[in-house]
């Protein structure tokens, strides 16, 4: 240890050894209050000399930054609120980013079913005619490319938009299944290795079709929401089933600990799982267009300013509000188990002088009468109260008088 404080104030590298962890409380202490804690690592003393350079305001921000950092989940409803004139892989990248201005987010889910990922919105189809008219164009010549097309795969260059597609299929799509083919007839550590081997040219390959070729089912909205780091899920075909699945998911998470929940949905189905929620003291993040969900919010956006990017700007003020408002709560509620505390002790403290010190309480036991008087007092109220009930059980012995006034009637 000796050895290594030497080391440590002439600033002389001694990376790789095994030395004690070295902390100081917020990067502030002087390099004489150091503190050694017995945990063993590995580190250099280069790192912890950059360490030393924060600046207080850094460390503070550090600190705000990682009081932030709350679970955030995002529950996506397909088959109510499907991308709109959208591609879906940039409007799931605009919605995490938009909750991740909240917290952490620790997971991000959409549930619908299969009708969802073959139907074709009206602007892909839209989309899709003009590609096709202009095909038709360059094919016939009337319409020529600034620049010739290029495939990305191999770069070669092709004279139309067409040319490309026949070229890619021929060539790159022909390539591609005698792998898939090679690869299903082996087994075992053979099958890994050859898979491992293929991951690249296949990942590039994907990219390059999601281009140039048009998907035969749907317009590839599993897919981009896969590439953007979504969990997508088909359920059955019946209705509410997709509802039944997420209500199912979110209630999981508020059971395990959630602090944020965040749901894309219109679908007033989710009015209750909101309202347990709330009684778990979750942050409720709402986008839609309803007021149906929007009442049991705290925060709300549209879909069509999240799937944009135009809520970003918002959401960063909503953020820092609510942050500030967690905070204020949160010492609101220490203060009050503070007084609760102090008033239970001074209750504590009364109930040993009126028991003598002893610190019992006093406590109700059946057999027992509990008197509001002291014990004399008690005991003259006691004698009291016999005497009259002694009386009340004697026969009660008349006048004289009365004989006679019966006697003259």
């Amino acid at each position: 240890m000796a050895a290594f404080q030497a080391s440590f104030l002439s600033h002389k590298p001694c990376e790789g050894l095994r030395i004690p962890f070295v902390f100081r409380r917020h990067h502030l202490l002087p390099k004489t209050h150091l503190q050694f804690k017995s945990v063993c690592v590995v580190c250099s003393v280069s790192e912890i000399s950059q360490r030393e350079r924060f600046s207080p305001d850094d460390v503070l921000q550090e600190e705000e930054r990682s009081r932030r950092r709350r679970s955030v989940a995002v529950f996506w409803d397909l088959d109510n609120k499907p991308p709109k004139a959208v591609r879906p892989y940039d409007a799931a990248l605009r919605l995490r980013d938009t909750a991740a201005e909240f917290g952490n987010v620790v997971d991000m889910v959409a549930y619908a079913n299969r009708h969802a990922f073959i139907y074709l919105p009206q602007w892909v189809r839209e989309e899709r005619q003009e590609k096709k008219k202009l095909d038709v164009l360059e094919s016939k010549g009337l319409v020529k490319p600034l620049e010739p097309y290029v495939c990305n795969y191999c770069g070669r260059k092709c004279k139309t938009q067409l040319a490309l597609k026949k070229h890619f299929k021929q060539l790159h799509e022909r390539e591609r299944s005698k792998r898939m083919t090679h690869l299903s007839h082996l087994k075992g550590k053979r099958r890994i290795k050859y898979k491992e081997k293929l991951a690249d040219k296949e990942e590039r390959y994907n990219d390059v079709a999601r281009e140039i070729l048009v998907p035969k089912v749907g317009y590839g909205l599993a897919g981009d929401l896969k590439r953007a780091g979504v969990f997508v899920k088909t359920v059955e075909d019946r209705p509410q089933a997709a509802d039944e699945a997420l209500i199912k998911h979110m209630t999981h998470y508020i059971h395990r600990g959630l602090e944020c929940l965040c749901l894309v949905s219109d679908d007033s189905d989710f009015t209750n799982v909101l309202r347990l929620a709330r009684l778990h003291r979750l942050q409720i993040i709402v986008v839609g267009e309803t007021m149906t969900l929007s009442r049991h919010a705290d925060i709300s956006f549209s879909w069509e300013e999240v799937a944009t990017g135009r809520a970003m700007g918002r959401a960063q003020g909503l953020a820092s509000e609510a942050f500030e408002d967690r905070s204020n709560e949160e010492a609101l509620r220490h203060e009050i188990q503070d007084d609760s505390d102090l008033y239970i002790s001074e209750l504590q403290d009364d109930s040993d002088q009126n028991t003598g010190g002893t610190g019992k309480d006093l406590g109700l036991k059946s057999g027992f009468r509990v008197s509001a008087f002291s014990e004399e007092e008690g005991g003259e109220w006691d004698s009291e109260l016999h005497s009259v009930e002694e009386a009340n059980d004697r026969p009660f012995d008349y006048p004289d008088w009365w004989d006679e006034d019966e006697d003259s009637e």
